[in-house]
């Protein structure tokens, strides 16, 4: 029989343990990655296909199995945005919800590096500001890729959750930022009729930054800085695509 010390050290054990269980699940586990899946094919990539692109995203190929972090993290804006409602198709706020979850879950490491290597390498990266709302700061995403066989680079900035036209300003390593204008509608990849102002621009010329890029004016009062000194151990891979004179 145990005795009174034994009982609670057991009692106190166990409840210890099924706390770290608790803690240890995924925060979007409740709603299954095909169901992920077919919500975002639903409701999502309708408009933001390869064609379309619209906010400068893609999601007619989302898996949420192994989705990238930072789009996670622009997903997760749009759905606070009510988004989801975009394209016309009812849903049920259950699933809405559990998708947020979910996304929330997949963006955990998104102010981190996410490399992906191959023909096309690709990295990105989130940096936010806060808002008067703290559920739903200003996101700022941003992605680099080198086609290894053409040697083509880019550098495409897109933000979330609102679209905005005029002018940002792009910093190299703390130099004379360069200044790229946003303008004009994008429309529903749905076929609605529906149109919007931009949510992303190519950074057209932009050297490949050794330590930072900032970004600036686009929102008043808002400046992110991207770190690049953390990706140092892919700069071999992006190097030919953003090589001098290219």
């Amino acid at each position: 029989m145990l005795s009174a010390t034994t009982f609670v050290r057991f009692k106190w054990a166990s409840v210890t343990a099924l706390s770290c269980l608790i803690v240890a699940l995924p925060l979007g586990a409740a709603m299954p990655v095909k169901r992920q899946n077919e919500l975002v094919q639903r409701h999502c990539a309708v408009c933001h296909t390869d064609a379309a692109r619209n906010g400068g995203l893609t999601l007619q190929h989302f898996d949420a199995a192994e989705a990238d972090p930072s789009l996670a993290a622009m997903v997760l804006s749009k759905l606070r945005a009510g988004a989801m409602g975009a394209a016309g198709l009812p849903f049920e706020k259950a699933d809405a919800d559990s998708l947020e979850m979910a996304m929330i879950a997949a963006s955990a490491r998104s102010q981190e590096w996410t490399i992906t290597r191959g023909p096309l390498t690709t990295a990105s990266i989130i940096r936010e500001v806060v808002t008067k709302n703290p559920e739903q700061p200003s996101r700022y995403r941003l992605v680099v890729s080198c086609d290894a066989g053409s040697r083509d680079g880019g550098v495409q900035l897109s933000w979330a959750p609102s679209p905005r036209n005029g002018t940002v300003k792009a910093s190299v390593d703390g130099g004379s930022p360069l200044a790229y204008k946003v303008e004009g509608t994008e429309t529903m990849g749905n076929g609605g009729a529906g149109t919007t102002g931009h949510a992303a621009v190519m950074l057209e010329g932009l050297p490949l930054p050794v330590r930072t890029l900032t970004i600036s004016e686009l929102f008043p009062g808002e400046t992110v800085v991207f770190p690049f000194e953390q990706l140092a151990a892919a700069q071999q891979a992006f190097a030919e695509c953003f090589a001098p004179g290219k």
